[in-house]
């Protein structure tokens, strides 16, 4: 994919130069002209929804202050009739801006899905020099689709359409309303139906939602980086149409408690989390933007990660489980290996009832792995897991779950 640079040149002397050079590099980078009120506070918002429009909307507003400040306010929601707009992102008038001064240019670079602008200037702090918008991609972009409108309450049944197979029962999902709204985490049951149309099962819905809404494990992603951190929208811990203005530096978007699947059984993270290195100097960022918008990071063991794509991650060895099988003890009668060869690697329960459970071998025998911690829910016949080398496994599994094997 071919990507966009857009260069301002130096003849840049005022604050309304600037903020019309900032509104062009947007607009070069693919982002709609949302809304435009610059006749009376001069100010623009431009949506973006990917370069497919993949994505459910994000908004950024941009105005310029102060004469040499051009701010910036991302939204998940915007009404260009009210000017106005809801669930607004991390805020602070101290770090979200881009300074500037008369004759140093601007340059933006990127697409619909992210986009980087930033100023050249010889004396101030890397979070006024530039800011970045866009969309995370998720590691799982499956969803269903509210039907009909829900009620708040306990106990839950939603009805949706959308492929139910895409769904895990005992899982933690999101879901994503209108402007009115807002998003809610939500726990998932019980699901009946077929694979494309049926009903869900959670144990709360904490506000109305009307047909619509869509429920996933990432349903909407859009975030900036500013102030040294990826900020999304979506935080686990805010909920309805509440802002994030005053979010923390690193936004997990589901907590530690409900992603450690030896803990809370079947349960893996399901959102990416965003990062950043503690430096002697400082906060150093470490993570990034890939071309295809993914949150990564340079630095093995550094950076926390989806829980999910661990499974696509160095080599493993495979296999089934038989009916001998119990809570502290894999059988595969299929295997023939020597002796403790598999002490220190780490057993991953990949399919069946106990998806996502972990344990460290202590010791094998020719068909049989062992552990000393029970698992809670065990395999049974043709039940599949696979085998990780314990330090490949421990440098990333050990961050995503903000814990250490045991």
């Amino acid at each position: 994919m071919a990507y966009n640079c857009w260069y301002s040149g130096n003849s840049l002397n005022s604050s309304d130069d600037y903020l019309a050079a900032t509104a062009s590099g947007f607009e070069s980078c693919g982002w709609d002209l949302h809304d435009d009120f610059t006749a009376t506070y001069k100010t623009k918002v431009y949506k973006s929804q990917g370069e497919e429009n993949q994505y459910l909307p994000g908004f950024v507003e941009i105005w310029h202050q102060n004469g040499v400040q051009v701010f910036f306010r991302y939204y998940m929601y915007w009404d260009a009739g009210t000017h106005t707009g809801e669930v607004r992102g991390y805020w602070t008038a101290s770090y979200c801006y881009l300074y500037f001064e008369p004759g140093y240019p601007i340059t933006a670079y990127g697409d619909r899905d992210w986009m980087t602008l930033y100023t050249t200037h010889s004396s101030v702090t890397q979070y006024t020099r530039y800011k970045m918008f866009g969309f995370i991609k998720p590691y799982d972009d499956k969803t269903v689709t509210l039907t009909e409108n829900a009620t708040s309450g306990n106990n839950k049944v939603l009805t949706v359409s959308g492929s139910l197979g895409d769904l895990i029962y005992d899982r933690k999902y999101m879901i994503v309303g209108d402007q009115t709204e807002g998003r809610d985490d939500i726990y998932v049951n019980q699901i009946e139906g077929s694979t494309v149309t049926g009903t869900i099962s959670i144990t709360n819905l904490p506000r109305n939602y009307d047909a619509g809404a869509i429920i996933g494990h990432t349903p909407y992603t859009f975030a900036a980086w500013t102030y040294g951190s990826w900020r999304t929208l979506c935080d686990y811990s805010v909920a309805g149409v509440a802002d994030t203005s005053n979010g923390p530096a690193m936004t997990y978007l589901l907590p530690a408690a409900n992603v450690d699947p030896d803990v809370v059984t079947n349960r893996h993270i399901l959102q990416p989390a965003f990062f950043r290195e503690i430096a002697a100097a400082g906060y150093t960022p470490v993570g990034y933007m890939t071309s295809s918008g993914t949150g990564v990071a340079p630095v093995v063991g550094i950076s926390a990660w989806d829980a999910q794509v661990l499974y696509t991650m160095g080599s493993y060895e495979s296999g089934s489980s038989t009916n001998s099988s119990t809570s502290t003890m894999l059988n595969d009668t299929s295997k023939a290996w020597s002796t403790n060869e598999h002490i220190g690697k780490v057993f991953v329960y990949t399919n069946g009832a106990g998806e996502g459970q972990t344990r460290v071998i202590d010791s094998n025998d020719a068909t049989n792995l062992y552990w000393n911690t029970p698992l809670h829910t065990y395999p049974v016949l043709s039940d599949e897991y696979r085998l990780y080398d314990g330090e490949v496994w421990r440098r990333v599994y050990a961050y995503a779950c903000r814990e250490l094997i045991y």
